[in-house]
């Protein structure tokens, strides 16, 4: 996850919270300032920079329709404030008022065009608004004025990394370390690129420095733990999402994380509180609940699984994880027409999922279309011809049709790829005793018997060795 950093705004500061009962030095130092500006204005009420100074203060005294009442009105008396604009354009964005602070940084950058902070400001809003091409021009020139602005080059390498130019996401990140040696933002999204770029070490060594200049940043702690994930360290994954969770505990991508990881060491109680959390933050999350649908099916929850599987369809149905689960679901529940069709909707989703040409090839071959199940598992094969499963599915559909030889291909290509798939040995040797039952030649035949105790044999093991 990156993440990108507007420019210290002139107007904006950490909104502190407090009574007139009970003020810190600071409240106090805005009371009497705030005080001061006021009598000021009654004094000269067409004072545009009063006003200016005015709003400033009242935005950080938690006043921000002050502020911007003040703002408006030191622009009516100097319709030339630059300064006023770019300002009232930050409180706007704040509040979430994309289109008003957009014309405010625009009017800025008209009243003064070398303005640099205005158009780094304006190429962060573009980039919020999905305006990538304009936000990289903005912050290109915001670099051009200001060569060195650590913050521009930061978010213009989330843009190129967006726009996979990698290369020069590399470079700008790069340069804003180089200017910014304490920047943890930077270090964080370089992490996030070397991931990208399978460079694992480099982006632990990211990570770990993002942490160590910014101990509570829960970003960095969350981007190390998808990364331990990825490793195997899921120790070291737990905790990092441990500790996220600690310092975020609304972050609901961090439960769903932590979720999949507790899934994958088979913690299955702990998986479906994370997913239940991570729904409870953001009822919408499509993913969390094909998530959660997985772990329903694994303890044998089928209606709640199909529940959160319609759900997650119904949020997102462009995406086909869902289809493919749900069809996984439906085969347990022999409804091998609905099996179908939802195997059908995820590869017109997902046309170079092999998995799921792979299921709808098994299904096809259990619903006896043979030449259909061939078509599928074949293109299953071409997406990725090292899956052990894929081989030995398609050995099965040749030794139902009593091609013996070629399925005793793909089961030993099954077993090569995968010595411990038990069930490749049982149908090898099946596969041998049907040979042995059509060889004359007694020492073939008893060499294909021979074979055919021995993957039994293996076969009905627990484990091989």
């Amino acid at each position: 996850m990156n993440e990108s950093v507007f420019s210290a705004d002139h107007s904006v500061f950490e909104t502190r919270d407090g009574s007139c009962l009970d003020l810190n030095w600071y409240q106090w130092f805005l009371a009497i300032a705030i005080h001061s500006w006021t009598r000021h204005i009654a004094c000269d009420p067409e004072d545009a920079e009063a006003y200016f100074h005015l709003a400033i203060l009242k935005y950080d005294w938690n006043d921000p329709e002050g502020a911007m009442a003040d703002y408006d009105k030191a622009i009516v008396l100097s319709p030339g404030f630059a300064l006023a604009y770019y300002n009232r354009g930050n409180l706007k964005k704040n509040l979430d008022d994309d289109n008003g602070a957009m014309e405010d940084y625009n009017k800025a950058i008209e009243l003064d065009p070398c303005f640099s902070d205005a158009y780094y400001n304006r190429g962060c809003l573009k980039s919020r608004m999905d305006d990538l091409l304009g936000a990289m021009a903005d912050y290109d020139k915001s670099i051009e004025l200001t060569p060195r602005l650590p913050d521009a080059y930061n978010n213009r390498g989330i843009l190129k990394d967006n726009m996979k130019d990698l290369e020069g996401a590399m470079a700008d990140y790069d340069k804003a370390i180089e200017l910014s040696p304490g920047c943890a933002l930077a270090y964080n999204n370089r992490g996030t690129l070397k991931c990208d770029m399978n460079d694992n070490e480099g982006a632990m060594d990211d990570y770990d420095r993002a942490i160590e200049l910014m101990p509570e940043y829960a970003t960095a702690y969350h981007n190390r733990g998808v990364l331990k994930s990825n490793i195997q360290d899921m120790a070291g994954a737990l905790d990092d999402y441990d500790k996220t969770i600690e310092l975020k505990p609304d972050y609901a991508l961090a439960y769903k994380n932590r979720g999949n990881l507790k899934y994958d060491m088979d913690d299955m109680e702990g998986a479906h509180a994370d997913f239940n959390k991570a729904i409870e933050l953001d009822p919408d999350y499509s993913d969390c609940y094909n998530d959660r649908g997985l772990v329903k099916f694994q303890i044998k929850d089928y209606v709640g699984a199909m529940a959160d599987y319609d759900k997650a369809i119904e949020l997102d149905p462009e995406s086909g994880l869902p289809y493919y689960n749900r069809s996984l679901l439906k085969i347990e529940l022999d409804d091998s027409k609905g099996a179908l069709e939802d195997l059908d909707k995820a590869i017109e989703l997902m046309p170079d999922d092999w998995d799921s040409y792979n299921e709808r090839g098994y299904l096809k071959f259990r619903m006896k279309d043979l030449d259909g199940a061939v078509h599928d598992i074949n293109r299953a094969l071409a997406l990725n011809p090292d899956s052990a499963d894929v081989y030995r599915n398609r050995g099965e559909v040749m030794a139902s049709i009593e091609r013996h030889e070629d399925a005793l291909v793909d089961f030993n290509m099954a077993i090569k790829l995968d010595p411990d798939n038990l069930n490749a040995y049982m149908m090898r040797g099946r596969c041998y005793k049907e040979l042995a039952g059509k060889e004359r030649n007694p020492e073939k035949m008893a060499d294909y018997l021979r074979k055919a105790e021995e993957d039994e044999r293996k076969g009905s093991s627990s484990t091989l060795g």
